[in-house]
This record gives C-alpha cells, structure tokens and sequence, in this order.
C-alpha cells in the first residue's frame, strides 16, 4: 500500500537533530507504514549526506548564498507519493 503521508523534512548542516526528529515523527505515527519520510538538503551539507545515506532524501545543488528550504521542500515534494504533504524541520517535534 502507497503512504498516505509523506514528511517532507527539510535539513541544514545537523544530522544529528535531524536523524531524532526524523524518529519521533515516526514513533507518534498511529500507521507508520502508511508514513513516508524524505530528507532534502543542498549537496554541501556534507554531514547530512553522509548521516541520512539509508534513507530517502533528495539533494539539491548547493547555490552560495540563496535561501535553500523552500527548494529543498519542493524538490522532496516533486518525488513524495502521499496524499498528504506535510513539511517539517530540525527544530519541528510533533509533541
């Protein structure tokens, strides 16, 4: 069965926050199997790369100096499968 949610989950240079947020977004789901999660973030984001390699995610190219979320979102929005989008972030908990 497809997700029915997919979490869009923005990170920036904190792999660390993110992998934890990324946990407790799951671990309040009621369905988790119903819950998709991708990752986005710019290619020089080296830490993020490397801490979400196991997991979905998209990776935008890295432009110095541009406000990268809102491309990021839509560039993990472009390949959800969910119904409903939802976008979250590092500092985002569902508490």
């Amino acid at each position: 069965m497809p997700p029915s949610i997919s979490l869009l989950h923005a990170t920036f240079h904190a792999p660390d926050r993110a992998l934890e947020v990324r946990e407790t977004w799951l671990a309040y789901s009621a369905r988790a199997d119903l819950v998709e999660h991708i990752f986005a973030m710019d290619a020089d984001d080296d830490q993020s790369i490397a801490a979400t390699q196991a997991y979905s995610r998209v990776i935008s190219p890295a432009r110095s100096g541009e406000v990268t979320f809102v491309r990021n979102v839509n560039a993990a929005a472009a390949s959800a499968r969910g119904d409903l989008l939802f976008v979250i972030a590092d500092d985002l908990y569902p508490l």
